[in-house]
């Protein structure tokens, strides 16, 4: 039988879910004789089905719709649960006998299920619909991963970015706080020059473009931590994706020009409002929104 067209099947694992001996023996040896590593799972029902999601790891689902005590449609509904989130990008062909017309097939969709086929289905037909499906999986896997990784180097390079800035602002306020105590004539000439360098110390010609370039990198990562905790700061804020971009607590008072005292104090009113516990990890909880 033909192995390598079918390479995409090769030790992927097919949890099937159908009632009827018939049918599974048919959907068993379709798999003997095309794809022989393919690893088939078998359920009796949709509450088999989760039993067996709970124990093992599955590439794919081939559903059937009328089985007992839990059918297709309200495994599909099952797994609309948020305590079901790890199993959301497992995909789920519906392949019944029963329950075909087009509007039971559009709340199959509905409900989640990835492809939609009726028995019985030709083995040729069957095998593609399954192939095309992991094909689309792996794809978008590869696209996730790369993705990763370009935001990974995007990143990287920003904190190089950051560190040489952090170089330039400290050298800048080093001889700024050093001019800064050498003025000791008390006089209006005095009074401006000091405000002057105390406008160059506090800085912020730094933020922009790193603002900028961070939101490249994520563009809704503000949004989302603001509607996480609506009464955050303006500094709290800058300081949480300041966290996110990697930065540690030394290179974060330098650029916000406050000590490492208030960058703890800072991190502790942002754990407050995220309702954080001891044991939780701001700066973890931060890089994963």
């Amino acid at each position: 039988m033909p192995t390598n067209n079918h390479q995409v099947l090769a030790r992927k694992t097919i949890l099937i879910a159908e009632d009827d001996p018939r049918n599974r023996r048919a959907i068993i040896q379709l798999f003997a004789n095309w794809s022989p590593t393919t690893q088939i799972l078998m359920a009796l029902d949709g509450q088999q089905c989760l039993d067996i999601m709970a124990q093992r790891s599955v590439d794919l689902i081939l559903l059937d719709w009328d089985m007992p005590r839990m059918n297709g449609l309200e495994l599909l509904q099952e797994l609309q649960k948020e305590k079901y989130l790890p199993y959301k990008n497992i995909p789920i062909v519906v392949y019944t006998g029963a329950m075909t017309d087009s509007l039971h097939l559009a709340k199959a969709l509905e409900y989640g299920a990835t492809d939609f086929l009726r028995k019985p289905a030709p083995p040729v037909e069957l095998l593609a619909r399954i192939k095309s499906i992991l094909k689309q999986k792996e794809w978008q896997q590869q696209m996730k991963a790369a993705e990763a990784e370009v935001k990974a180097l995007q990143l990287k390079q920003l904190q190089k970015d950051l560190q040489q800035s952090l170089l330039v602002l400290a050298h800048k306020n080093e001889l700024l706080l050093e001019l800064k105590a050498k003025i000791e004539d008390p006089n209006t000439q005095r009074q401006r020059l000091l405000r002057e360098i105390n406008q160059l110390i506090e800085a912020e010609d730094y933020w922009l473009p790193f603002l900028q370039q961070f939101q490249q990198m994520e563009p809704d990562y503000q949004q989302k931590l603001m509607q996480i905790v609506p009464d955050i700061s303006p500094a709290e804020l800058r300081l949480a994706v300041l966290i996110r971009a990697d930065l540690d607590s030394k290179s974060i008072a330098q650029l916000l020009n406050i000590s490492l005292h208030g960058v703890k104090k800072s991190r502790y009113r942002i754990r407050k409002k995220l309702d954080l516990q001891t044991n939780d990890s701001l700066d973890k909880f931060l890089k994963n929104i």
